[in-house]
């Protein structure tokens, strides 16, 4: 009788937000599995039911894994899940350079340096023809003091080449933010050598035409 009375709320449920306008909830639920493979329907259903209802619950995923939702933001259009125990999906609605609304997707694999990918969709979920370049560690080298050391600079531009970089969206402005997670793997000795030369603050981008520029 429990079951039966859970499997009418989550069709009531899913039948509610598909009568609404295009929201963050109903990108949610659409999402196909291509997209993310963890998450079923109705995992993501549940999931949304035990955020709104102020629980922090997780749901058992595709693979037996725990999935729960960390963030819903639906004046904001965006949200945040843990789809592993070392993996994040974050989506966010925003704007493109035609008015338009398009889904951005980020997938972050977490750890000493978590990396992150993205894409965008449009609302029908087609992939868009819209890269982001991700940055590389080099840039967030303060120029003014690299200038100044006596680091030798092919060693230093060969080791900020590696990039280990995550990415978020600011929730209340249509920005990506970038996280240079590299320094976290560097030894010892390269850590004294490089951290202090480097700008610890996350690279803000704003979307300017058809190409994610730095603001």
């Amino acid at each position: 009788m429990v079951k039966n009375k859970k499997s009418v709320l989550y069709i009531y449920l899913f039948l509610a937000v598909q009568l609404t306008a295009q929201n963050i909830q109903t990108v949610f639920i659409n999402m196909p599995i291509a997209v993310n493979a963890t998450l079923s329907k109705q995992n993501r259903l549940e999931m949304l039911e035990y955020y709104k209802h102020g629980m922090k619950d997780s749901v058992d995923n595709k693979f037996k894994g725990k999935s729960v939702l960390i963030k819903l933001d639906s004046i904001n259009q965006h949200i945040i899940a843990q789809t592993t125990n070392n993996s994040l999906l974050e989506i966010k609605i925003l704007k493109a350079s035609n008015g338009s609304p398009m889904i951005g997707v980020i997938k972050t694999i977490k750890g000493t340096a978590p990396l992150s990918n993205i894409n965008f969709y449009d609302t029908a979920w087609h992939k868009l023809p819209l890269n982001f370049e991700m940055p590389k560690s080099i840039m967030w080298l303060k120029s003014d003091t690299a200038d100044n050391t006596v680091i030798d600079k092919k060693w230093l531009n060969a080791m900020l080449q590696k990039s280990y970089v995550s990415l978020s969206f600011e929730s209340a402005m249509p920005y990506i933010q970038a996280t240079n997670n590299t320094p976290a793997l560097l030894d010892e000795y390269t850590s004294k050598q490089i951290i202090p030369i480097l700008n610890p603050y996350p690279i803000t981008y704003i979307l300017e035409g058809e190409k994610w520029m730095v603001k």
